[in-house]
């Protein structure tokens, strides 16, 4: 191993120019790690040298606190990098993890479709 990639996100005090206060996330765990899975199989097919985890809290989490982590690690910088971007952008797009943010104007749904 040459490479590691660690992509942590954090919950900001902002989202779409609204002061953010905290968020929750909630899912339905059982389809999550269903998801989860058949991303990081996909990921494995594509970058058959790097070697992934993550993992994505479902709570109730405060400005600073960690909601998501990549690790990635390769022989070499670019397939982990590569490798760690793919996990988390699948991650967002098809993983049933809902996020309710409390903000300065109220609460919302956050990534509910259009």
């Amino acid at each position: 191993i040459g490479a590691q990639v660690i992509m942590m996100g954090t919950v900001r005090d902002h989202n779409e120019g609204q002061s953010v206060t905290n968020l929750k996330y909630e899912a339905y765990v059982p389809m999550v790690q269903k998801v989860l899975h058949q991303i990081m199989e996909k990921a494995k097919a594509q970058f058959p040298d790097a070697r992934l985890a993550a993992s994505h809290r479902i709570a109730q989490l405060n400005i600073g606190d960690r909601a998501v982590i990549i690790g990635a690690s390769s022989p070499h910088r670019d397939e982990a990098f590569q490798a760690c971007r793919y996990v988390i952008e699948e991650l967002k797009k098809n993983a049933p993890i809902w996020k309710y943010e409390t903000r300065s104007d109220g609460q919302t749904w956050i990534g509910l479709g259009p």
